[in-house]
């Protein structure tokens, strides 16, 4: 112990009672804290002790222990770690409905708010069955968790935040991983999931640059966890059922998926944003593709669907890299939008049985020369073949009703007159031969004038 020199020369009557007592005071703060010295300027100073703090969690106790430096009244942390020891579940702690933010006390102290955020390991012991909600959120500089074999499931938001987390390690009691769990994990790049694991909520592994990920075959349904994630490729479990709303969307990275024969559902925009992806066989188990599964995937160009699907859903492959497409026998609705802005579509082989085509299914598909729709189809939304050329379409002679809902395109026959959208009206001015219609019909936008269309009998 050192007392450095405090810079006071003299002392006189009442005053030097006074500083002698102070120096008694800096002495036994010296004895406290092991180590107290002051700078020559009286002012500054420093000082270092060891730490420890507990709280109670259900039947739980977390402890804080680390090493502090105070330097001028600010602390320095360092080797702190956080201790979870005890029997059972901890408790969760939601954040307030004023505040994003964990309401665990620790994280308070060696977290937010303070210049201590320094706890480098987190150890759960054995006997701990359940992490808790928001328990070790936002621990910037958190770089090592010990998870124990006792461990059932981690809550919400467990770990989220962890800025400096690397690595996780599960053990194979583990059933439940909860939403956002691990999600802006910005450094985890590997994660190892024992086999017990059934269920991994939404955004679990969200933004984590995760190259790849073997699930278990305990995995019967993936929804959102891996959306925005770094992964590369993946190997799905052989018993998954469900792969659930934006499982993967936004994987930039993400090259090639291989669905088990297992998986009967794909959910709303799993696949949405995937723009490395390039090829996907869906297997004849699936029976329904959610709405924008597959939009915005620029590169994938071939995809085979199931003969098990009835319905094209909305935006399904819409601003995809199709260039060409087989329509099942099974569908019998394209909605809106499902195949629009598909720049490099030129082949489309419509199934026998679609009933009803959406607005703007085909809209922008600027290479799509012609397409042949079925006998069975009953309904097209007007703007429903979207080319600003359409070439050579045939008209079936059951077709009831082309939507006038909405009037955005002006069509023109081939003689370059201005034509209502209807099924009347298209019979009576395009070609007919051997019983069918085909004919070409140019179409612009509502706010266009006629002066700058091109009359189609002008189309090359």
């Amino acid at each position: 112990m050192m007392i450095a020199d405090s810079g006071i020369k003299s002392f006189k009557g009442k005053e030097s009672t006074y500083v002698i007592s102070l120096a008694c005071l800096m002495l036994t703060l010296a004895a406290v804290s092991g180590l107290l010295i002051f700078s020559e300027d009286a002012d500054a100073y420093e000082s270092e002790w060891d730490h420890h703090s507990t709280w109670g969690s259900n039947d739980c106790i977390i402890e804080l222990t680390g090493h502090i430096k105070s330097i001028d009244g600010i602390n320095h942390w360092s080797n702190t770690t956080l201790t979870v020891s005890g029997t059972g579940p901890m408790a969760d702690y939601p954040a307030t409905q004023y505040s994003y933010y964990t309401t665990a006390p620790w994280i308070d102290a060696a977290g937010y708010n303070s210049t201590c955020n320094t706890v480098e390991k987190v150890v759960i012991m054995e006997g701990v069955t359940h992490v808790g909600a928001l328990s070790f959120q936002g621990l910037y500089n958190l770089n090592e968790v010990v998870l124990p074999h006792s461990l059932i499931s981690i809550g919400d938001g467990a770990f989220e935040k962890c800025g400096n987390l690397k690595e996780v390690i599960t053990r194979d009691n583990l059933e439940w991983i909860g939403s956002d769990a691990f999600s802006e994990c910005k450094r985890l790049s590997h994660v190892y999931l024992g086999e017990s694991v059934n269920t991994i909520g939404s955004g679990a592994f969200m933004w984590c640059p995760l190259k790849e990920i073997n699930l278990p075959n305990s995995v019967k349904t993936i929804s959102g966890a891996f959306r925005f994630s770094g992964i590369e490729s993946v190997q799905l479990p052989a018993d998954l059922k469900s792969i659930g709303k934006d499982a993967f969307s936004y994987c930039g990275n993400l090259k090639s998926i291989k669905i088990p024969e297992t998986v009967e559902y794909i959910g709303d925009g799993a696949f949405e944003h995937c723009t490395s992806l390039t090829a996907v066989v869906i297997p004849d188990s699936v029976k329904e593709i959610g709405y924008g599964a597959f939009e915005s995937c620029g590169l994938l160009s071939t995809v085979e669907l199931p003969d098990s699907i009835e319905v094209i859903k909305w935006n399904m492959f819409s601003n995809s890299g199709l260039q060409s497409i087989r329509i099942p026998d099974s569908v019998k609705i394209i909605e809106s939008s499902a195949f629009s802005n598909c720049k490099q579509l030129t082949d489309v082989m419509m199934g026998g049985s679609v009933e009803e085509i959406g607005f703007f299914a085909f809209q922008g598909c600027d290479k799509l020369d012609g397409i042949i729709f079925p006998e069975s189809l009953k309904r097209m939304g007007e703007a429903t073949s979207g080319f600003q050329l359409l070439k050579n379409f045939y008209l079936p002679a059951g077709l009831e009703i082309i939507d006038p809902t909405y009037r955005l395109f002006k069509w023109y026959d081939l003689d370059g007159n201005l034509v209502e959208p209807t099924v009347e009206n298209l019979r009576g001015h395009l070609w007919e031969s051997d019983g069918k219609l085909f004919g070409t019909a140019h179409m612009v936008t509502a706010g266009e004038s006629d002066s700058d269309s091109t009359p189609s009998d002008q189309i090359p």
